[in-house]
């Protein structure tokens, strides 16, 4: 109203404000028209697919809006095909498809244009566990955390604000026992537990990964092989109430412990 900024600012801060007020379907409404109005701006398009994907129905086919915003981004990138960022906009809103076949050569693509990108290099993974290449996979979540790694002791951040890496190393750690190299996986799962998250950052994105998933991945991993001793080390493996009171009631976390708990 006070007409603040450029028009395009505005309609940038108009769809955000959408988003939150009616939804997702209603923003990719707004960025599709900023789109239209601005056909120069790549971003406001890549939004209105963001917002505007919808998934894919009970036998694999994509819903209308799904197909809509497949269509968008694949003709962004028949005019572009080297843009990394209209590649891993398509392979983020294509990662639940039922087969993702023909789009495995799109995310080595992808890291090969954006070489040690950390969340290419993830997405890849991603691809090709979907396609069946465990071996393939395991490389690219391992090169996946890596990055992060380096990326956090360059920068200083800790692990309640890199999300990406507990991700990395959980995805890895499942990829390898897929492959049955369990002893492996299990040592990575440790790796991930042991990790100490201050009490005041168990909110971040990164620390309720780690308490949701980190901490229970040694359990859910002995679950998954189902040897016979393996029961009790998976109780043995989960986290200790007296050491989770510290997290009071920021996180719910502890009743997924429980709920674990009570199958086992």
């Amino acid at each position: 109203e006070k007409e603040a900024a450029t028009e395009l600012e505005r309609s940038y801060a108009f769809g955000i404000a959408t988003f939150f007020q009616k939804g997702a379907a209603a923003a990719a409404g707004v960025f599709q028209q900023v789109s239209e109005k601005f056909p120069n701006d790549p971003q406001a398009k890549l939004l209105a697919a963001a917002f505007g994907r919808t998934g894919y129905d009970d036998e694999g086919k994509p819903n209308p809006e799904q197909e809509r915003a497949e269509r968008l981004l694949n003709e962004m990138l028949a005019k572009d095909p080297d843009h990394p960022l209209y590649l891993y906009a398509y392979l983020t809103i294509r990662a639940e498809a039922p087969d993702l076949r023909g789009d495995l050569d799109r995310a080595r693509h992808l890291c090969q244009i954006a070489p040690g990108y950390a969340p290419a290099l993830h997405m890849l993974g991603h691809y090709e566990v979907r396609n069946g290449n465990i071996p393939q996979a395991i490389e690219a979540f391992s090169q996946a955390g890596e990055a992060y790694r380096k990326w956090m002791t360059a920068t200083g951040v800790t692990h309640a604000d890199c999300p990406g890496w507990v991700k990395a190393e959980c995805y890895g750690a499942a990829a390898l026992a897929t492959k049955g190299d369990y002893e492996i996986a299990l040592a990575v799962a440790k790796s991930v537990a042991a990790i100490d998250l201050p009490a005041d950052r168990a909110r971040s994105e990164g620390g309720q990964l780690l308490l949701w998933e980190g901490r229970t991945l040694e359990t859910r991993l002995l679950m998954r092989r189902g040897n016979k001793a393996d029961i009790a080390a998976a109780l043995a493996a989960l986290p200790k109430p007296d050491k989770h009171k510290v997290y009071g009631k920021t996180t719910h976390s502890v009743w997924f412990y429980q709920g674990l708990a009570f199958i086992l």
